[in-house]
């Protein structure tokens, strides 16, 4: 490119960073008009090269060039626009851009290990043959080691059948090397180092399936050195939150181990599973400051990825998942489930940012109590743990839950504490309690169950009068899950203090959506428990006025399931769907005006204007009332004739 051309270049990349915007736009379609030049890409790479030139320019250029290799680069990216660079300009460039790796500014080094990474994609290794050289000798050079690990990683997921096996020899004491070293290499590249070893372990373990012995003879040599080096870092004192992601790296790539050649790695199963105990065990501390509120927990890094205390514990979480699912190595489980349930409660405890948030956004808590549409997130995790090890070890688990809840439980007051307690108990339902017609032989043992009657009078009734709306609308939803197995007057406790949780204006919105969850489930378990059925319809006709209003007036992440509930009311008794059916109807029209179309509720509408046709004191005033409504909608200039064409 020409120095004039290169003059434009810097002229219309520093009008892209003006504060005005006549002049950012008109600077941006100058940029248009120089992209399809033919150096480009080059003179892009000089900008960033030369230091002489401010860093917002240097870092715009990197963005610039990646945006060029995205869409100039290969005639089958997805993005691809003409034209294409000659052979010239790329061998030129894959010569620079390797030098952008000791840029000390991470932003543009980073964006420049991007760019190689991207160009690597479609050339290495056939079109670009030297590349894998140029990074191993990078890894020597403090300046670049940081820039040539991010690129490894990225490359290690390109690699190919073909040539993994001759990366390998190579790549993997490399990786352990710089894992060791903790006085040349920081914390952030011993953990790309762990994850280039994941990455290579998963692409090798996969070649099994048509040679056999690839596994004994390029990941068996430098197997027992690394897992070794895996517990002496897992030992290492927490200095920093990179530390942690080191941790979950480490524990993921055990984790993959173990899935991928348990035989491999049983004979030192016991020897690295004690570091990794110790991550729940030791970090009760911090992650109590945490949740509650004192401390915040490290985002994500620069590759997006979780790097705090939460991250580390998914990773812990995950790897007792896999024990849990491999009978040859469960049993190392099933000897500790007390403790293992004690920690699986102590992280199912809210933090407090996501009670603030909840608070804030009543409707993005019933998204998260709706199973499907829940974020996944250390609580859910910890639920399926828990739900795992209980399918696994029925008896046990259930036992241990008595003696973990009773170990969280006993002496404190922390509503927090007692909020996941009960959260584990609903998670796993009425099987944990010993069925009624059980009998108990003399001198056998009387803990393998729950004690559920026990739990309920010392924790969930007074809970139910806490101030703490989460803790006391558990407190409704463990009651709904066990009616079943209640005495009729505790479950009859249980209705009337649900349905006055719809009714009193006062109460918060959590604790009015936690309390039609109740409902919910209670309506499910009267289908077969005429107590449960009888106890609703004594106490649902004066509370459902006050549930009617709810539904209508609520957003649609809440109406939804109060629909989806009033709905299923009616299925109760014929004679309560018949004295409430006028006012099911004003209801039906309301939400039919309001939500017609919606792809959630407008099925759930359908099913409640059926359910009242169904029932002969019901369907001709909703005939009279419904079909002026319908008619209008027919004739409005924009009908949405879905759900119309159902209801019809």
């Amino acid at each position: 490119m020409s120095s004039a051309l290169k003059e434009a270049l810097l002229e219309c990349m520093a009008g892209t960073l003006s504060p005005e915007g006549n002049v950012r736009n008109a600077a941006e379609e100058r940029l248009k008009a120089l992209e399809v030049t033919e150096h480009f890409g080059i003179d892009l790479m000089e900008i960033i090269l030369e230091e002489a030139y401010t860093p917002p320019l240097r870092q715009l250029a990197s963005v610039l060039l990646r945006q060029y290799v995205d869409t100039h680069w290969n005639p089958l990216a997805e993005k691809f626009v003409v034209p294409e660079p000659t052979n010239e300009v790329k061998l030129t460039l894959k010569a620079m851009v390797p030098l952008g790796l000791q840029e000390s500014n991470s932003k543009i080094r980073n964006s420049v290990a991007t760019v190689i990474s991207r160009i690597a994609h479609w050339d290495w290794p056939e079109a670009w043959p030297n590349l894998f050289q140029i990074l191993m000798e990078n890894l020597t050079n403090p300046k670049s080691v940081q820039g040539a690990m991010r690129v490894l990683t990225e490359l290690a997921k390109e690699i190919t059948d073909e040539h993994i096996l001759q990366v390998v020899p190579i790549i993997l004491p490399e990786m352990l090397r710089i894992l060791n070293d903790r006085i040349n290499y920081t914390v952030e590249t011993r953990t790309r180092a762990v994850e280039i070893f994941r990455t290579i372990v998963g692409i090798v373990t996969t070649l099994t399936e048509v040679d056999k012995t690839v596994v004994k003879k390029y990941l068996s040599p430098c197997l027992e050195p690394f897992l070794h080096e895996f517990v002496s870092c897992l030992e290492e004192k927490i200095i920093q939150y990179k530390s942690y992601a080191l941790q979950k790296s480490i524990v993921k790539a055990i984790s993959l181990l173990l899935r991928r050649c348990p035989k491999k790695i049983s004979p030192y199963l016991q020897f690295i599973l004690k570091p990794i105990w110790d991550i729940l065990t030791s970090n009760i501390q911090e992650f109590r400051l945490y949740f509650n509120g004192e401390a915040e927990d490290a985002d994500v890094d620069s590759d997006g990825e979780e790097c705090g205390i939460e991250g580390a514990v998914f990773s812990v979480f995950s790897l007792i998942q896999t024990l849990l699912e491999d009978p040859s190595m469960n049993s190392v489980v099933k000897s500790g489930l007390v403790d293992l349930i004690y920690y699986i409660i102590f992280y199912m405890q809210l933090p407090q940012e996501r009670v603030e948030s909840w608070i804030s956004s009543p409707s993005t808590f019933a998204s998260d109590e709706d199973e499907v549409n829940a974020t996944y997130t250390l609580r859910v995790c910890a639920q399926d743990i828990l739900i795992l090890a209980c399918d696994e070890f029925p008896e046990e688990s259930y036992a241990a839950l008595g003696q973990a809840v009773d170990r969280h439980l006993t002496g404190t007051t922390d509503w927090r504490l007692q909020e996941a307690c009960l959260y584990a108990v609903c998670s796993l339902g009425t099987r944990i309690v010993k069925p009624v017609t059980k009998e108990v032989q003399p001198g056998a043992n009387n803990q393998q169950y729950f004690n559920i009657h026990g739990f309920i009078q010392n924790i969930v009734f007074p809970g139910l009068s806490s101030t703490d709306v989460l803790l006391a609308g558990r407190c409704l939803v463990l009651g709904s899950n066990f009616c079943t197995v209640l005495t009729p007057d505790l479950t009859r406790q249980f209705v009337q203090a649900a349905t006055q949780g719809i009714i009193q204006q006062d109460r918060n919105l959590i604790s009015k959506i936690l309390a039609a969850k109740a409902i919910n489930t209670f309506v499910e378990q009267a289908k077969d428990n005429l107590t449960v059925k009888m106890a609703l319809l004594e106490f649902l006709p004066g509370a459902i006025d006050a549930f009617i209003n709810f539904a209508a007036t609520q957003p649609v992440e809440i109406s939804s399931d109060c629909l989806e509930t009033i709905v299923q009311i009616l299925h109760l008794d014929e004679g309560f769907t018949a004295a409430v059916g006028h006012r099911m109807t004003t209801l039906a029209i309301a939400c039919f005006v309001k939500f017609n179309g919606d792809p959630v509720i407008s099925p759930t509408l359908e099913d409640m204007v059926r359910v009242l046709c169904q029932n002969a004191n019901c369907v001709l005033p909703l005939q009279q009332r419904f079909t002026p409504t319908l008619v209008s909608i027919l004739n409005s200039e924009n009908p949405d004739l879905g759900t119309f064409i159902h209801l019809c």
